[in-house]
């Protein structure tokens, strides 16, 4: 028992890591379940966008590289420090969101372009059976 607390607090950084992420995965199975009902298109939306908010890192300590929830390190600049020191958590994830919404965008018309093709040839392919009777 001892040589895992040693361990543990040699890596206290990488655990904080690891329990983050299961609560994310957590979360995001809790909100999985929850939109399951709705339009597919905002349910994947949604679960997209948040999964992006909550993943993005941030960089904490400079010296060390310790990186940190975005969407924790933002607000807990902004009220600790000041707006400016908030800058850099704020703008990676005002960017990630962006490529975010791209991805969305993109996947949403490729699924609506491939959902009408489908549609499309099966509608035509009754009458074409007809015709060669």
């Amino acid at each position: 028992m001892n040589s895992f607390l040693d361990w543990a607090a040699s890596n206290d950084y990488l655990l904080m890591w690891l329990l983050y992420l299961l609560g994310v995965v957590g979360l995001l199975i809790v909100a999985w379940r929850l939109t399951r009902s709705w339009p597919r298109w905002l349910s994947v939306s949604l679960r997209f966008l948040g999964a992006c908010l909550l993943l993005v890192p941030a960089l904490v300590d400079k010296d060390k590289e310790l990186y940190a929830p975005a969407l924790v390190v933002g607000p807990f600049e902004w009220l600790s420090k000041s707006p400016e020191h908030a800058e850099p958590a704020i703008s990676a994830l005002i960017f990630w969101t962006g490529i975010a919404l791209i991805v969305i965008v993109i996947a949403q018309l490729a699924s609506h372009f491939l959902r009408r093709q489908s549609s499309t040839r099966q509608s035509s392919e009754p009458e074409a059976g007809a015709a060669t009777e």
